[in-house]
């Protein structure tokens, strides 16, 4: 390594052959124990040296013994984990990580990571791995000037694919100028148009068609250049029938998205994963039961009567668990944004990083109670990067806790509410299977105490006044926007139900005239400003429209003017 720096600067030769050979050897637990000493025993060498090496170098070697001594003890790890697909895919990453400054072996590491994605059919981090080898070739022919379209290298291209993109593949260009490396056929322009296509099919298996139009963006110039007009025809064709199927799924509201769980570990039996937790990524409409059940089965096996799973989600007071037995706690999480994210749901299936889960609690200990006495408590997560990723799990870097008041619990809950029945309002086509489940559980009295408790008790005279004006307001304009969305629901499924189901609709209808007949007197509770009302309204001429507006402006707040036609024939009754 000493000789290698003083003839070039840097000892790149020595690293690449070093690990080159260490990815040859078939590395045991005992060898290891072997090599580490090989490794500690080379940096005293480096230490004792008479001749005062740079204190750079000697930093250098003491890094790069680290890292072999990290590789070595993955590389005995893959064998005990070749079952569980989450730590053999931390374990690749790593390991394909630690050879950034050896092309050909993270080329051939990432192919093995995508290839155990590929078979767990979590094509989503498959494309990833794919399309970071791409972007070490393209990187490599760049600087071999063997690459002459330059737009395809540019980071904002990369980074539109995935933000796990945005670093350099190659850490030192030095690397590319050794012999023997970057040889094999995947180190040409046909072989990064191989891994970008296989990219692109993953892409498409994912059902990430916005992706799929990403990746194909750097392959069309390529095609062009090299006229592969097959290849061009078939891309093109690829890209349509992608969009085609977002086109439908969009319209019909049925697009799948991955489920995500939070895991933590717990429990000296499991070494260093002890006390971390992470968020794991699962295929779409996976439940909680699923991967609890998936994880006690794996755990069982390995820990046998040792073995604990946590059922709730609150905090793991730690001195009342038995830290010599093996615990696991799983959550279910959903992707959180902020109410002022106004990216397009396409970008909210990538880009991940933070999670969200619910825990309802009452001062008196108790999970649940009364609506004035429930309260609840928002865990937010952040991860230490972003989904999709090369790995189906992520560290756990950060967490904040969000607690709601009981009002702002029942905001929330008709929010929610008014969320359900948009949905099923906006769907194109509708459906009308899902769109009576929804209105039945809204405008039906006796499946509706909650939204009715809601209003009586905190917008009844006797309580109106014990709550913030804000949070008033802002739950009486989730209530308008229940009634208009609930009358709106009522309009299509008229439109929809067969001649057997008239009677069925009146039933939702007169529902729906109950529920605005005890909703309506709570939602003009506080009538102090009645004088402010009334001078609202022009003395010259009493139009309804302006009235209607008026009232709605003095109930909800001045943001209700110019409501829908619904809503002011609601307040006409």
């Amino acid at each position: 390594m000493k000789k290698n720096w003083e003839e070039s600067g840097n000892f790149t030769k020595v690293r690449i052959q070093v690990m080159v050979s260490l990815s040859s050897l078939n590395i045991t637990s005992a060898k290891q124990r072997s090599f580490k000493s090989s490794l500690a025993l080379a940096k005293a060498f480096a230490n004792r040296d008479t001749n005062s090496p740079p204190r750079s170098l000697l930093k250098k070697v003491e890094e790069f013994c680290d890292l072999l001594n990290e590789i070595g003890k993955d590389s005995v790890h893959m064998g005990k984990y070749r079952h569980d697909g989450e730590m053999l895919g931390d374990i690749l990453y790593r390991i394909a990580k630690g050879y950034i400054t050896s092309p050909d072996l993270r080329l051939a590491y990432l192919g093995k990571l995508a290839e155990v994605h590929t078979e767990a059919n979590a094509h989503a981090e498959a494309a990833l791995c794919r399309l970071h080898q791409a972007k070490l070739v393209a990187e490599f022919l760049m600087y071999k000037n063997a690459l002459s379209y330059t737009d395809i290298v540019l980071p904002v291209i990369w980074n539109t694919c995935s933000p796990t993109l945005n670093e350099k593949e190659i850490a030192e260009e030095g690397c590319l100028r050794e012999d023997g490396v970057c040889q094999g056929p995947e180190f040409s322009v046909m072989g990064l148009v191989g891994l970008l296509e296989q990219s692109l099919d993953h892409y498409k298996d994912a059902k990430m068609y916005e992706t799929v139009n990403e990746v194909a963006k750097v392959l069309l110039p390529i095609y062009e250049k090299e006229v592969l007009f097959d290849n061009l025809a078939m891309t093109h064709k690829n890209i349509g029938n992608c969009f085609e199927e977002l086109g439908r799924l969009t319209k019909s509201g049925k697009r799948l998205t991955a489920s995500y769980f939070r895991v933590a570990f717990f429990g000296k039996k499991f070494g260093d994963l002890d006390g971390l937790e992470f968020v794991y990524k699962e295929k779409p409409a996976t439940s909680l039961a699923e991967i609890a059940a998936r994880f006690s089965d794996a755990y069982a096996k390995e820990f046998g009567e040792d073995f604990r799973l946590i059922q709730d989600s609150g905090t793991v007071d730690r001195s009342k668990i038995d830290e010599l037995k093996a615990h696991v706690q799983v959550t279910y999480v959903e992707p959180y944004f902020e109410e002022n994210d106004e990216r397009p749901k396409a970008s909210q299936l990538i880009r991940l990083s933070r999670f969200v889960f619910e825990t309802p609690y009452t001062l008196s200990g108790k999970a649940h109670g009364s609506v004035d006495q429930q309260h609840k408590r928002k865990t937010v997560l952040t991860t230490e990067s972003s989904f999709p990723h090369l790995k189906k799990r992520l560290m756990v870097v950060s967490r904040r806790e969000i607690d709601l008041s009981p009002i702002e619990v029942s905001i929330e809950a008709i929010r929610n509410r008014n969320t359900q029945l948009r949905t099923a309002v906006e769907a194109n086509p509708p459906n009308a299977k899902n769109l009576q489940i929804v209105l039945q559980g809204s405008v039906r009295l006796q499946v509706n105490a909650g939204p009715l408790e809601i209003a009586r008790v905190f917008l009844s005279e006797e309580s109106i006044g014990n709550f913030l004006d804000t949070q008033v307001q802002e739950l009486k304009r989730a209530f308008q926007e229940f009634v208009n969305l609930c009358q709106r629901s009522l309009e299509l499924n008229k439109e929809l139900i067969a001649s057997d189901q008239v009677e069925y609709h009146e039933d939702l209808m007169e529902g729906y005239r109950e529920l605005r007949k005890i909703l309506l007197p709570l939602l003009r509770a506080d009538c102090k400003g009645a004088d402010k009302l009334v001078s609202h309204i022009s003395p010259k001429g009493l139009d309804l429209r302006q009235i209607s507006e008026s009232i709605l402006s003095f109930v909800v707040g001045p943001q209700a003017s110019g409501a829908s036609p619904a809503v002011l024939d609601f307040l006409r009754s």
